[in-house]
């Protein structure tokens, strides 16, 4: 591989037109030959495309080659890997053909890193938290395959390009905070969008319509399929709080029956918006490790020292933010 950096940046629409590589080619080939790539996460529509990059792309066609690779499953066929609003734009416009660079043995991982990168840079944050789950699962192992690939091919000191970043491919051990750097998101969010890949699509369904909460779908995403569907049943008719989905997920772990997320769900007996339910056990271990003057203290003025501080900490950090809290039994699911 190359020695600069592995860049993007130039697949996408908004970008300055870069020349190609001397050992590419770029060819003109039918629109019709080119098919969405089996990893590609998220789908162009014809209300994202700018009124003027259609005209432009209806008087001029497209300046700036799209990227595929070889269909090995279809003979004289390509998969998309970037310019997917090239793409539509062309078919939209009429157009029979298209300029496209053609890749061919891509090492393993890139392929998905290429259509990732590209999603993400149409808008993370404009994304349905669905997509948005999808696309960062797909980068996070795409980025883990392509680690390996270097590791056992002295890579490690070359760089690529993510989000119009570059990162040293030693860093890529740390992924998480590579997305969130690359992407514009904190490590919690990524955290929170890489574990709800386990989440049902029926589930999914009403995180994208807004009728459960990202913080109680985190819940309900450790639950096995049919609990998950269970809980689907439930939820269309009744908006949940995080609180509850951590109940189903208690009722799961502690042997319970799926039957009883009904009752959970209709619960509306305690509606104090602030009130903190639950409990944590604490070792007295750990304890020791923060302070050896906690471990030498018996339960209960344990106990009053972590409410007083507890307390003092509230005071100062309200509740203000249900999403990330996750405890307001009323909260709107955001």
């Amino acid at each position: 591989m190359a020695s600069t950096p592995l860049n993007l940046s130039g697949m996408f629409e908004n970008s300055p037109a870069a020349a190609p590589r001397s050992r590419e080619r770029v060819e003109n080939i039918p629109v019709d030959l080119i098919d969405s790539h089996p990893r590609n996460t998220t789908y162009v529509t014809e209300t994202m495309l700018d009124p003027a990059f259609r005209e432009s792309v209806a008087a001029f066609g497209v300046l700036q080659p799209v990227l595929v690779i070889p269909n090995d499953n279809a003979a004289g066929r390509y998969y998309l890997l970037a310019g997917h609003k090239r793409l539509l734009g062309s078919r939209l416009c009429g157009r029979s053909y298209i300029p496209a660079i053609i890749r061919k043995g891509l090492p393993p991982g890139l392929e998905g890193i290429y259509i990732t990168d590209t999603n993400l840079q149409y808008g993370v944050q404009n994304m349905l938290p669905s997509e948005k789950c999808r696309t960062l699962w797909e980068q996070h192992q795409s980025l883990k395959e392509f680690r390996q690939y270097c590791r056992t091919h002295a890579e490690e000191k070359q760089e690529i390009e993510l989000g119009g970043k570059v990162f040293k491919f030693g860093h890529l051990e740390k992924t998480r905070e590579t997305l969130a750097t690359a992407y514009g998101l904190t490590p919690t969010d990524v955290q929170r969008f890489l574990g709800l890949h386990t989440l049902s699509p029926v589930l999914f369904e009403c995180v994208d319509r807004r009728t459960l909460a990202i913080s109680a779908a985190t819940y309900l995403a450790q639950l096995p399929k049919e609990w998950q569907l269970e809980a689907a049943r439930w939820i269309p008719d009744k908006k949940i709080s995080a609180y509850q989905a951590q109940q189903i997920l208690f009722l799961y772990q502690n042997g319970g029956n799926e039957k009883g997320i009904k009752d959970i769900v209709q619960n509306t007996q305690n509606d104090s918006r602030h009130k903190i339910t639950g409990s944590y056990k604490i070792s007295r271990r750990m304890l020791k490790s923060y302070s050896p003057y906690l471990a030498a203290m018996n339960d209960d003025e344990i106990a009053s020292i972590l409410k007083a501080a507890l307390t003092l900490y509230f005071e100062s950090h309200p509740l203000e933010n249900s999403e990330q809290r996750g405890y307001n039994i009323s909260e709107e699911a955001v």
